[in-house]
């Protein structure tokens, strides 16, 4: 996902600690989703509906 910014996150990550630590838990959010959508990690009903 945004591969095409990928010098612009890396020297945002580099430069700003709070978009680094944004960058990674919406990474972290990402990867549970895609796991999620190919029925790798079951999800709870609360973390459906959230």
């Amino acid at each position: 996902m945004l591969h095409e910014y990928k010098n612009e996150i890396h020297e945002l990550k580099q430069s700003n600690a709070h978009f680094a630590k944004i960058f990674e838990k919406h990474n972290a959010l990402d990867n549970k989703i895609e796991h999620a959508e190919v029925g790798d990690t079951p999800l709870t009903d609360v973390e459906l509906e959230t």
